[in-house]
């Protein structure tokens, strides 16, 4: 039995509350930071392969979100339990990719 199967339906709804306002503010700061390294390539004259990495992770917190909200709505146990699986492990994959195209982007600035 999953440490996930031990926690109450009411704190799962708490963390997916909670997910779904990290990954919804998460998705804005991507799209800033691709902005920003957009303006920043343009001036130094480079390409600049970190905002398509970081227009990944954006994307994933956006799906993030998504999923963070079905699983505020559903009414079964085992869909809330399993999206919520889905959701942190997808949170934990768009913060990697995030810094990787973090440091991909200071490798390319100097």
């Amino acid at each position: 039995m999953s440490r996930l199967h031990k926690v109450s339906i009411e704190d799962l709804r708490e963390l997916a509350l909670r997910f779904f306002s990290l990954s919804a503010s998460m998705t804005g700061f991507c799209m800033a930071s691709i902005g920003f390294l957009s303006k920043e390539s343009a001036e130094k004259e480079i390409p600049v392969l970190a905002d398509d990495v970081i227009v990944i992770a954006g994307c994933t917190f956006l799906l993030c979100s998504f999923l963070s909200m079905i699983a505020l709505r559903t009414e079964s146990e085992v869909v809330l339990r399993r999206t919520f699986r889905v959701v942190d492990r997808l949170f934990v994959s768009a913060l990697t990719v995030l810094v990787l195209g973090a440091v991909g982007f200071l490798y390319e600035l100097f």
